[in-house]
Parts: structure tokens; sequence; C-alpha cells
């Protein structure tokens, strides 16, 4: 097998980067491209990238097992970028217990340090565990303060964004998460997912969640904008098998009222069929 070079060779290396997690058994070596894989931690899953630490170089926060022991015990922890295409490992804060789910790096608090947002389950004590999102606030030396956590609903989400829905200029957040199922002699199933809009306070911490629905069953991403030109932001909702049709993808605009509802202004169906 020859060595990759030029152009081809880059291509597949920004590509391990971005897929590390599924690839973690594969070493350089095998592919004869230049050492710069990272051995890293228990199955690396999630990633977030920017200047974690102020040193003007891009770092990458993962979400995996412990990069000290053997545990499955997952946390969130830092490769710091030395500005030459390679890392090394930190420990930033752990968000415990920390469940598999997208990152959201955004600046929560104003303070111009990025922060980062991750889904968790939260244990109230008193009930069954809630789903809900663990901010980790950002030092700018590359640590974390203790997470702060906010319940949403019964599931943790597989979607975050970031807004602002209200105007107040603080950042709010739009999280989908599975939500209603049914149980019958073939099991149980998801019938529908929500939307939960959470309006920041400004220092890591949420008003009560307000859910919402779209108009297909199934809401699988957003793209926050502002649609109407009134300075807030809006939500254009992907819907998976919208308009009650099999295999059909529908996306719903929502304008928003300023005050962390939104209206239902319709939604469109794609045209899924080849053109000539």
């Amino acid at each position: 097998m020859r060595p990759l070079t030029g152009r081809l060779a880059r291509h597949v290396h920004a590509t391990l980067v971005c897929v590390a997690g599924a690839l973690n058994a594969i070493t350089a070596s095998d592919l004869l491209l230049p050492g710069r894989i990272t051995p890293y931690g228990l199955a690396p899953r999630e990633f977030g990238v920017a200047d974690f630490d102020g040193d003007g170089r891009q770092d990458i926060l993962v979400g995996t097992g412990d990069p000290n022991s053997n545990t499955l015990q997952y946390g969130v922890s830092l490769l710091h970028g030395k500005g030459d295409g390679t890392f090394e490992v930190r420990r930033a804060g752990l968000a415990q217990p920390y469940t598999y789910g997208p990152f959201l790096v955004v600046d929560i608090n104003g303070d111009r340090r990025p922060d980062v947002v991750s889904p968790t389950s939260i244990y109230p004590g008193n009930g069954p565990p809630l789903g809900g999102i663990s901010v980790l606030l950002g030092n700018g030396d590359g640590t974390f303060a203790r997470g702060i956590d906010t319940a949403i609903g019964p599931n943790s989400p597989f979607f975050l964004r970031s807004g602002d829905f209200n105007g107040d200029g603080a950042t709010d957040l739009v999280a989908l998460s599975e939500g209603g199922q049914v149980c019958d002699y073939f099991g149980c199933r998801t019938i529908l997912d929500y939307i939960w809009i959470l309006l920041g306070n400004g220092d890591g911490t949420f008003a009560p969640a307000i859910r919402m629905t779209s108009q297909g069953p199934y809401p699988v991403q957003v793209a926050v904008a502002d649609l109407n030109g009134d300075g807030l932001d809006d939500l254009a909702v992907a819907d998976h098998s919208g308009f009650n049709a099999p295999n059909h993808t529908s996306v719903s605009l929502f304008l928003s009222l300023g005050n962390g509802t939104f209206e239902n202004i319709g939604g469109v169906r794609p045209d899924h069929r080849p053109r000539n």
C-alpha cells in the first residue's frame, strides 16, 4: 500500500479527526498517514471545537470515558490545541451523569468565553430520572465550572441550538427530545417528539422549559434565524413523516411572539421526486 499524499492525505486526515470516535481502533500507521491521531479515552463520541483556553488556538472538547482509567465513567475532557495539528489531553469539568448527545458550544453568560451545553440525566431522588441539559461555564483557561443542570422532560435531548427568542439579549435554547410513547404486544415505541424552549437568565440557568409540538410528529432538526425581520429568532423545524405521510419530510415554520412561545404559520413539504 502506497502512502497517501497531497490533497487526498489531507482529506482523509480531516475525516479521521471528525469521526475518530468510530475509528479509535485504527492507528496512523495502518493508513500510512503522519502520526497525528491522538489516543484518547474510551469510545469518544461527541465533539465541540473552540478556543477554550484563550490562547488563540482551536481546542477540541470531547465526551468520552475517563482517559486515565478503564472505567465507563463518562464525562467531558479537553484536547488542548498546540497550533500544529497536535493536541495535549487535559481534564475539563466533568458533567455527571453524562448522556451521549450533541455538544453545543456557545457563550451562555455573556463573558465572551465559550461555554458548553450537553444533554444529561437528572436524578431528583424522589422519582424517576429526568432528561435535561448541563451547562458548563468556561473559566477561559480550558477548565469549566461545575455543571448547572436544568430538567426539561422525561428524556434527554438529542438536538440543541441557541438563539434569542424573547429579545432580552440572553442566550436561549431550543432542544428536541423523544416524547410520547405507546406500548403494546410488539413493545414500546415513540409516537411523538417534543420541542423545548428554554429562556436563559444570562447566568447559566433557565426558566422552566416550554414544551411545543411541531406540525409533524418527529422533529429532527431546527434552524434558528430571524425569518420576518422583527429582531426575534424564529424556528424552521424539519419534521420526519410530516403531514402524516410515511417517508416524507416537511418543514414547519414558527414565528417568535417574544415571550418564548411561537406562532405556527404552516409549513412546506419538499418534492423529493427526481427532476429532469
